[in-house]
């Protein structure tokens, strides 16, 4: 066998083992997506970090209650120095997700901590592949 046979052989297995890799792979839904993206805010929020919670929040965040992205962080930073995010929790057992095109909404979605409790929704645009919250409000 020559150099370029054996050569050519290794590249005919990978590609097929990409192929058929790939074929038996299960593709995420955007619900699960989004879920999985609120699950990461939720663990951010836990840990007390600001700037991780905000990886899950779009530049363009606004929501008229809070502001824009920057008077999120603000608030947010607010809220784990009063302690609001001790123990607080995001519960999505009665949350629907309708997904339509690149938006989604998400709620109810029952947030809980030790400053009490509110149910929400969430507004969520797909940005580079990945659900990020826009907005939202009392649900």
């Amino acid at each position: 066998m020559t150099r370029s046979s054996i050569f050519t052989l290794i590249a005919v297995v990978a590609v097929a083992g990409l192929v058929f890799g790939c074929a038996g792979m299960k593709k995420v839904s955007n619900e699960d997506q989004i879920k999985a993206q609120i699950k990461g805010l939720e663990d951010a929020l836990k840990a007390k970090d600001v700037k991780k919670a905000l990886t899950f929040v779009a530049d363009d965040f606004d929501q008229p209650d809070l502001g824009d992205k920057a008077k999120l962080e603000e608030l947010i930073q607010m809220g784990i120095d009063m302690g609001y995010t001790d123990d607080g929790t995001l519960d999505l057992t009665n949350a629907k997700f309708e997904v339509t095109g690149d938006k989604a909404t998400a709620g109810p979605i029952d947030a809980s901590s030790a400053a009490g409790s509110v149910t929400v929704q969430v507004e969520f645009k797909k940005v580079n592949g990945k659900w990020l919250a826009t907005g939202g409000g009392e649900f």
